[in-house]
């Protein structure tokens, strides 16, 4: 097994031992899988040397996640802020990224306008079903929804790049889509009902979609090559 095999394995199990960690409440084990999480997809970006073709933009994007997963470990509302900070700057250097992929023209915006239209529609319904739970979050929350629904969109939009068309089916979209389904039950958890379970999809689903994003990223980089 190569070794960026080895490290996708240990990233999935180091993953499931943090999901694992959250039900049966062991927190010091909870936040140290979490710490190590991204580090682990940084060093197979750069294991792999995707970011020859694609830049650094995918390694300071898991950089600000791996920012935003510490703060996130605080309990204090400035820990948390800082924390929707950081994965804004996430969500912007992965836009970037993959609009280096594939560029927005007037033949194809059509693949980028109705996600876009269809994901802040699904945000639209989450923020108003939290808005009266939200309090001083409101307009931060509302602003990261754009944000997060602006990096979705054009992932999904990289599959009219006829090169990586099926890979951006296997890899972009769902990561994407599940870094929105995410960051919604997160926004849930937080602010309407606290509950165990949805402690671990959010995590579950951040964890998959970083994977299937980052796997998008070097298989990219190697049919770039």
């Amino acid at each position: 097994m190569s070794k960026r095999k080895i490290l996708l394995v240990i990233f999935l199990l180091v993953l499931l031992m943090h999901c694992l960690s959250i039900q049966v409440e062991m927190t010091q084990i909870r936040n140290t899988t979490k710490i190590i999480l991204v580090p682990l997809l940084m060093i197979h970006l750069l294991i792999n040397q995707s970011l020859r073709v694609l830049g650094y933009l995918p390694l300071i994007a898991l950089l600000f996640s791996w920012i935003g997963d510490i703060l996130l470990l605080g309990d204090d509302a400035s820990f948390f802020l800082s924390g929707m900070i950081a994965f804004v700057m996430t969500h912007v250097c992965y836009s970037f990224t993959f609009l280096k992929i594939k560029q927005v023209t007037p033949k194809d915006r059509s693949y980028f306008v109705f996600p876009l239209l269809g994901l802040l529609l699904f945000g639209l319904l989450v923020f108003f079903y939290l808005k009266d739970d939200l309090g001083s979050y409101f307009l931060p929350i509302l602003m990261y929804m754009v944000f997060i629904s602006l990096m979705a969109s054009l992932a999904i939009h990289t599959r009219t790049n006829a090169k990586i068309q099926t890979l951006s089916l296997y890899t972009f979209i769902p990561g994407a889509l599940l870094f929105v389904l995410s960051d919604a039950l997160l926004a849930v958890n937080m602010f309407k009902m606290q509950h165990i379970v949805i402690e671990v999809l959010v995590m579950l689903t951040y964890g998959l979609a970083q994977f299937f994003i980052t796997r998008g990223f070097q298989k990219t980089a190697e049919f770039s090559e």
